[in-house]
């Protein structure tokens, strides 16, 4: 698991805009009347819905919408893309170099608006913002969490703990437009040689570990006026096992002997809230409550908290996915 964040941490060097931005990217175009045509300065005109493919630019991209009676100019403007403004946060200390690496990529760091809709019926000028439904799409995800905090009995009194590291996979299905299920589970505090729980006795480490199986219904919210960054809460229920162990260290011969160990599985309740950014990446807080306990058959209280970071992929063919993908390539200066 070291490892791992090691790579992570090797990433945040080289940038997140840099690591994750194609030199193109996709604007899916709609319109009212569907069906109308979409015309670029090269010369194709293709029918709408359509997916074109854009070199990533400063200047703002422009084209022509049309039907029979109509004609419209649409200008999307060029703004700096989420994957520069906000990826390289998730690196705190690292994040300037961040900045600077993608700087220095140029076009990568812009981006245009990646779903719109333009109604020819509308007198008003320019395009809207068009969010398709989500309805059964399916996506893997997967996430890091940073650290955590545990409250539970382990056996010699109710204490109070934090770790450090972890990982968590999952799938989520949309059963409606913006409403998700989620089945999701994983471990925090796994490695024992990060970041151990220390004991106030000199000589002895407390080391917890949790894993934890939830299923939640999620609702992506509009709180954020931007496109690129999204909101979700989730609510459902949760199983958590949590592991205690405290062990004496000899410094002098190089060994350790376990003096105590406990472990308690217990069901609950879950709750989270995630901010998505750059489409497929997102942080959160994740609330696991437990009141029953499996082991001795009693309603107590247990707690687990952790905050992550991660993405989450889609899955399978959409209805977005069939349709047609339209290459633009800019017009030759003669």
């Amino acid at each position: 698991m070291i490892r791992i964040y090691l790579l992570l941490l090797c990433f945040s060097f080289y940038s997140c805009a840099t690591l994750i931005n194609k030199e193109q990217t996709r604007i899916e175009v709609h319109t009212f009347p569907d069906s109308s045509f979409i015309c670029l300065d090269n010369g194709t005109c293709v029918k709408s819905p359509v997916i074109l493919e854009v070199p990533r630019s400063y200047n703002d991209f422009e084209f022509i919408v049309r039907n029979d009676s109509t004609k419209k100019k649409v200008r999307i403007k060029s703004m700096v893309a989420p994957e520069y403004k906000w990826g390289n946060l998730l690196f705190i200390y690292y994040c300037p170099i961040g900045y600077i690496v993608d700087a220095s990529s140029r076009n990568k760091i812009y981006s245009y608006s990646n779903s719109i809709k333009v109604d020819l019926s509308s007198k008003k000028e320019g395009y809207q913002k068009f969010k398709a439904s989500k309805k059964g799409q399916w996506y893997f995800r997967s996430s890091l969490p940073w650290f955590d905090f545990i409250e539970f009995d382990n056996g010699r009194g109710f204490e109070n703990y934090k770790s450090y590291m972890g990982l968590t996979i999952g799938l989520d299905y949309y059963h409606s437009k913006q409403s998700y299920l989620s089945l999701s589970g994983g471990a925090t505090g796994i490695s024992d040689l990060g970041f151990p729980v220390m004991d106030r006795s000199f000589d002895t480490t407390q080391f917890v570990k949790s894993f934890s199986a939830v299923v939640t219904n999620n609702h992506n919210l509009k709180i954020f006026t931007s496109e690129n960054i999204g909101f979700t809460v989730g609510y459902g229920l949760s199983f958590t096992h949590f592991r205690f162990r405290e062990v004496a260290n000899d410094t002098m011969q190089n060994q350790y002997a376990i003096l105590y160990k406990n472990s308690k599985s217990a069901l609950g309740l879950c709750f989270n809230a995630n901010v998505i950014l750059f489409k497929h990446g997102f942080v959160g807080v994740n609330i696991l409550p437990s009141y029953y306990t499996l082991k001795t058959n009693k309603w107590e209280y247990s707690n687990l908290t952790y905050f992550d970071f991660g993405v989450r992929l889609p899955l399978g063919n959409y209805e977005k996915d069939k349709h047609r993908v339209v290459k633009y390539k800019p017009k030759l200066i003669e």
